[in-house]
């Protein structure tokens, strides 16, 4: 009948490391069922204890140490995170920008609708030459419209024929 163990020794004999990339597959504080042999076997040798607990989790020897009292401080600090993100969430719903990612950096042009034409297509240019101004601090038609024509020449990939196109 297997028997459940913690790991507490990172084992690091070739036997239990990851052919492919070499890392450990039985790093300390993982938990595992073992045949009643090699169970006795690796807590003799100090490699493992007896655990009271599910499988397939990883119990750092922090956590393993941890009281009722500390435990308890660990959920109610987890139930806080939780109460504070579901209430960020709710804010961004009622403020109506719920949606918009946020984990992405806004970045130096302008906000965009995807789904609207790029503001310099109006002028037909190419793919490189709208990258080309927008690098160049291009981005919106009336700072093309004010720009003069020795600054938008000085942009890389703008030449005549493509300025004859920005001032049509």
């Amino acid at each position: 009948m297997p028997k459940t163990i913690r790991i507490t020794l990172a084992t690091a004999s070739n036997e239990h490391r990851n052919p492919t990339d070499g890392t450990l597959r039985l790093p300390a504080g993982t938990v595992l069922d073992a045949d009643d042999e090699t169970a006795k076997r690796w807590v003799r040798n100090g490699f493992a204890v007896e655990w009271h607990g599910q499988a397939g989790q990883t119990v750092t020897d922090e956590e393993a140490s941890m009281t009722d009292s500390a435990i308890d401080a660990e959920i109610a600090r987890l139930e806080d995170l939780k109460k504070a993100k579901l209430a960020r969430q709710e804010a961004a719903a009622a403020s109506g920008v719920a949606g918009l990612p946020q984990d992405v950096p806004i970045g130096d042009t302008p906000y965009q609708d995807k789904g609207a034409p790029h503001p310099l297509a109006e002028y037909g240019l190419t793919p490189q030459q709208v990258a080309d101004l927008e690098r160049a601090g291009f981005t919106r038609p009336d700072q093309i419209r004010k720009a003069k024509d020795a600054d938008l020449l000085d942009v890389p990939g703008i030449g005549v024929a493509a300025l004859a196109k920005l001032r049509k």
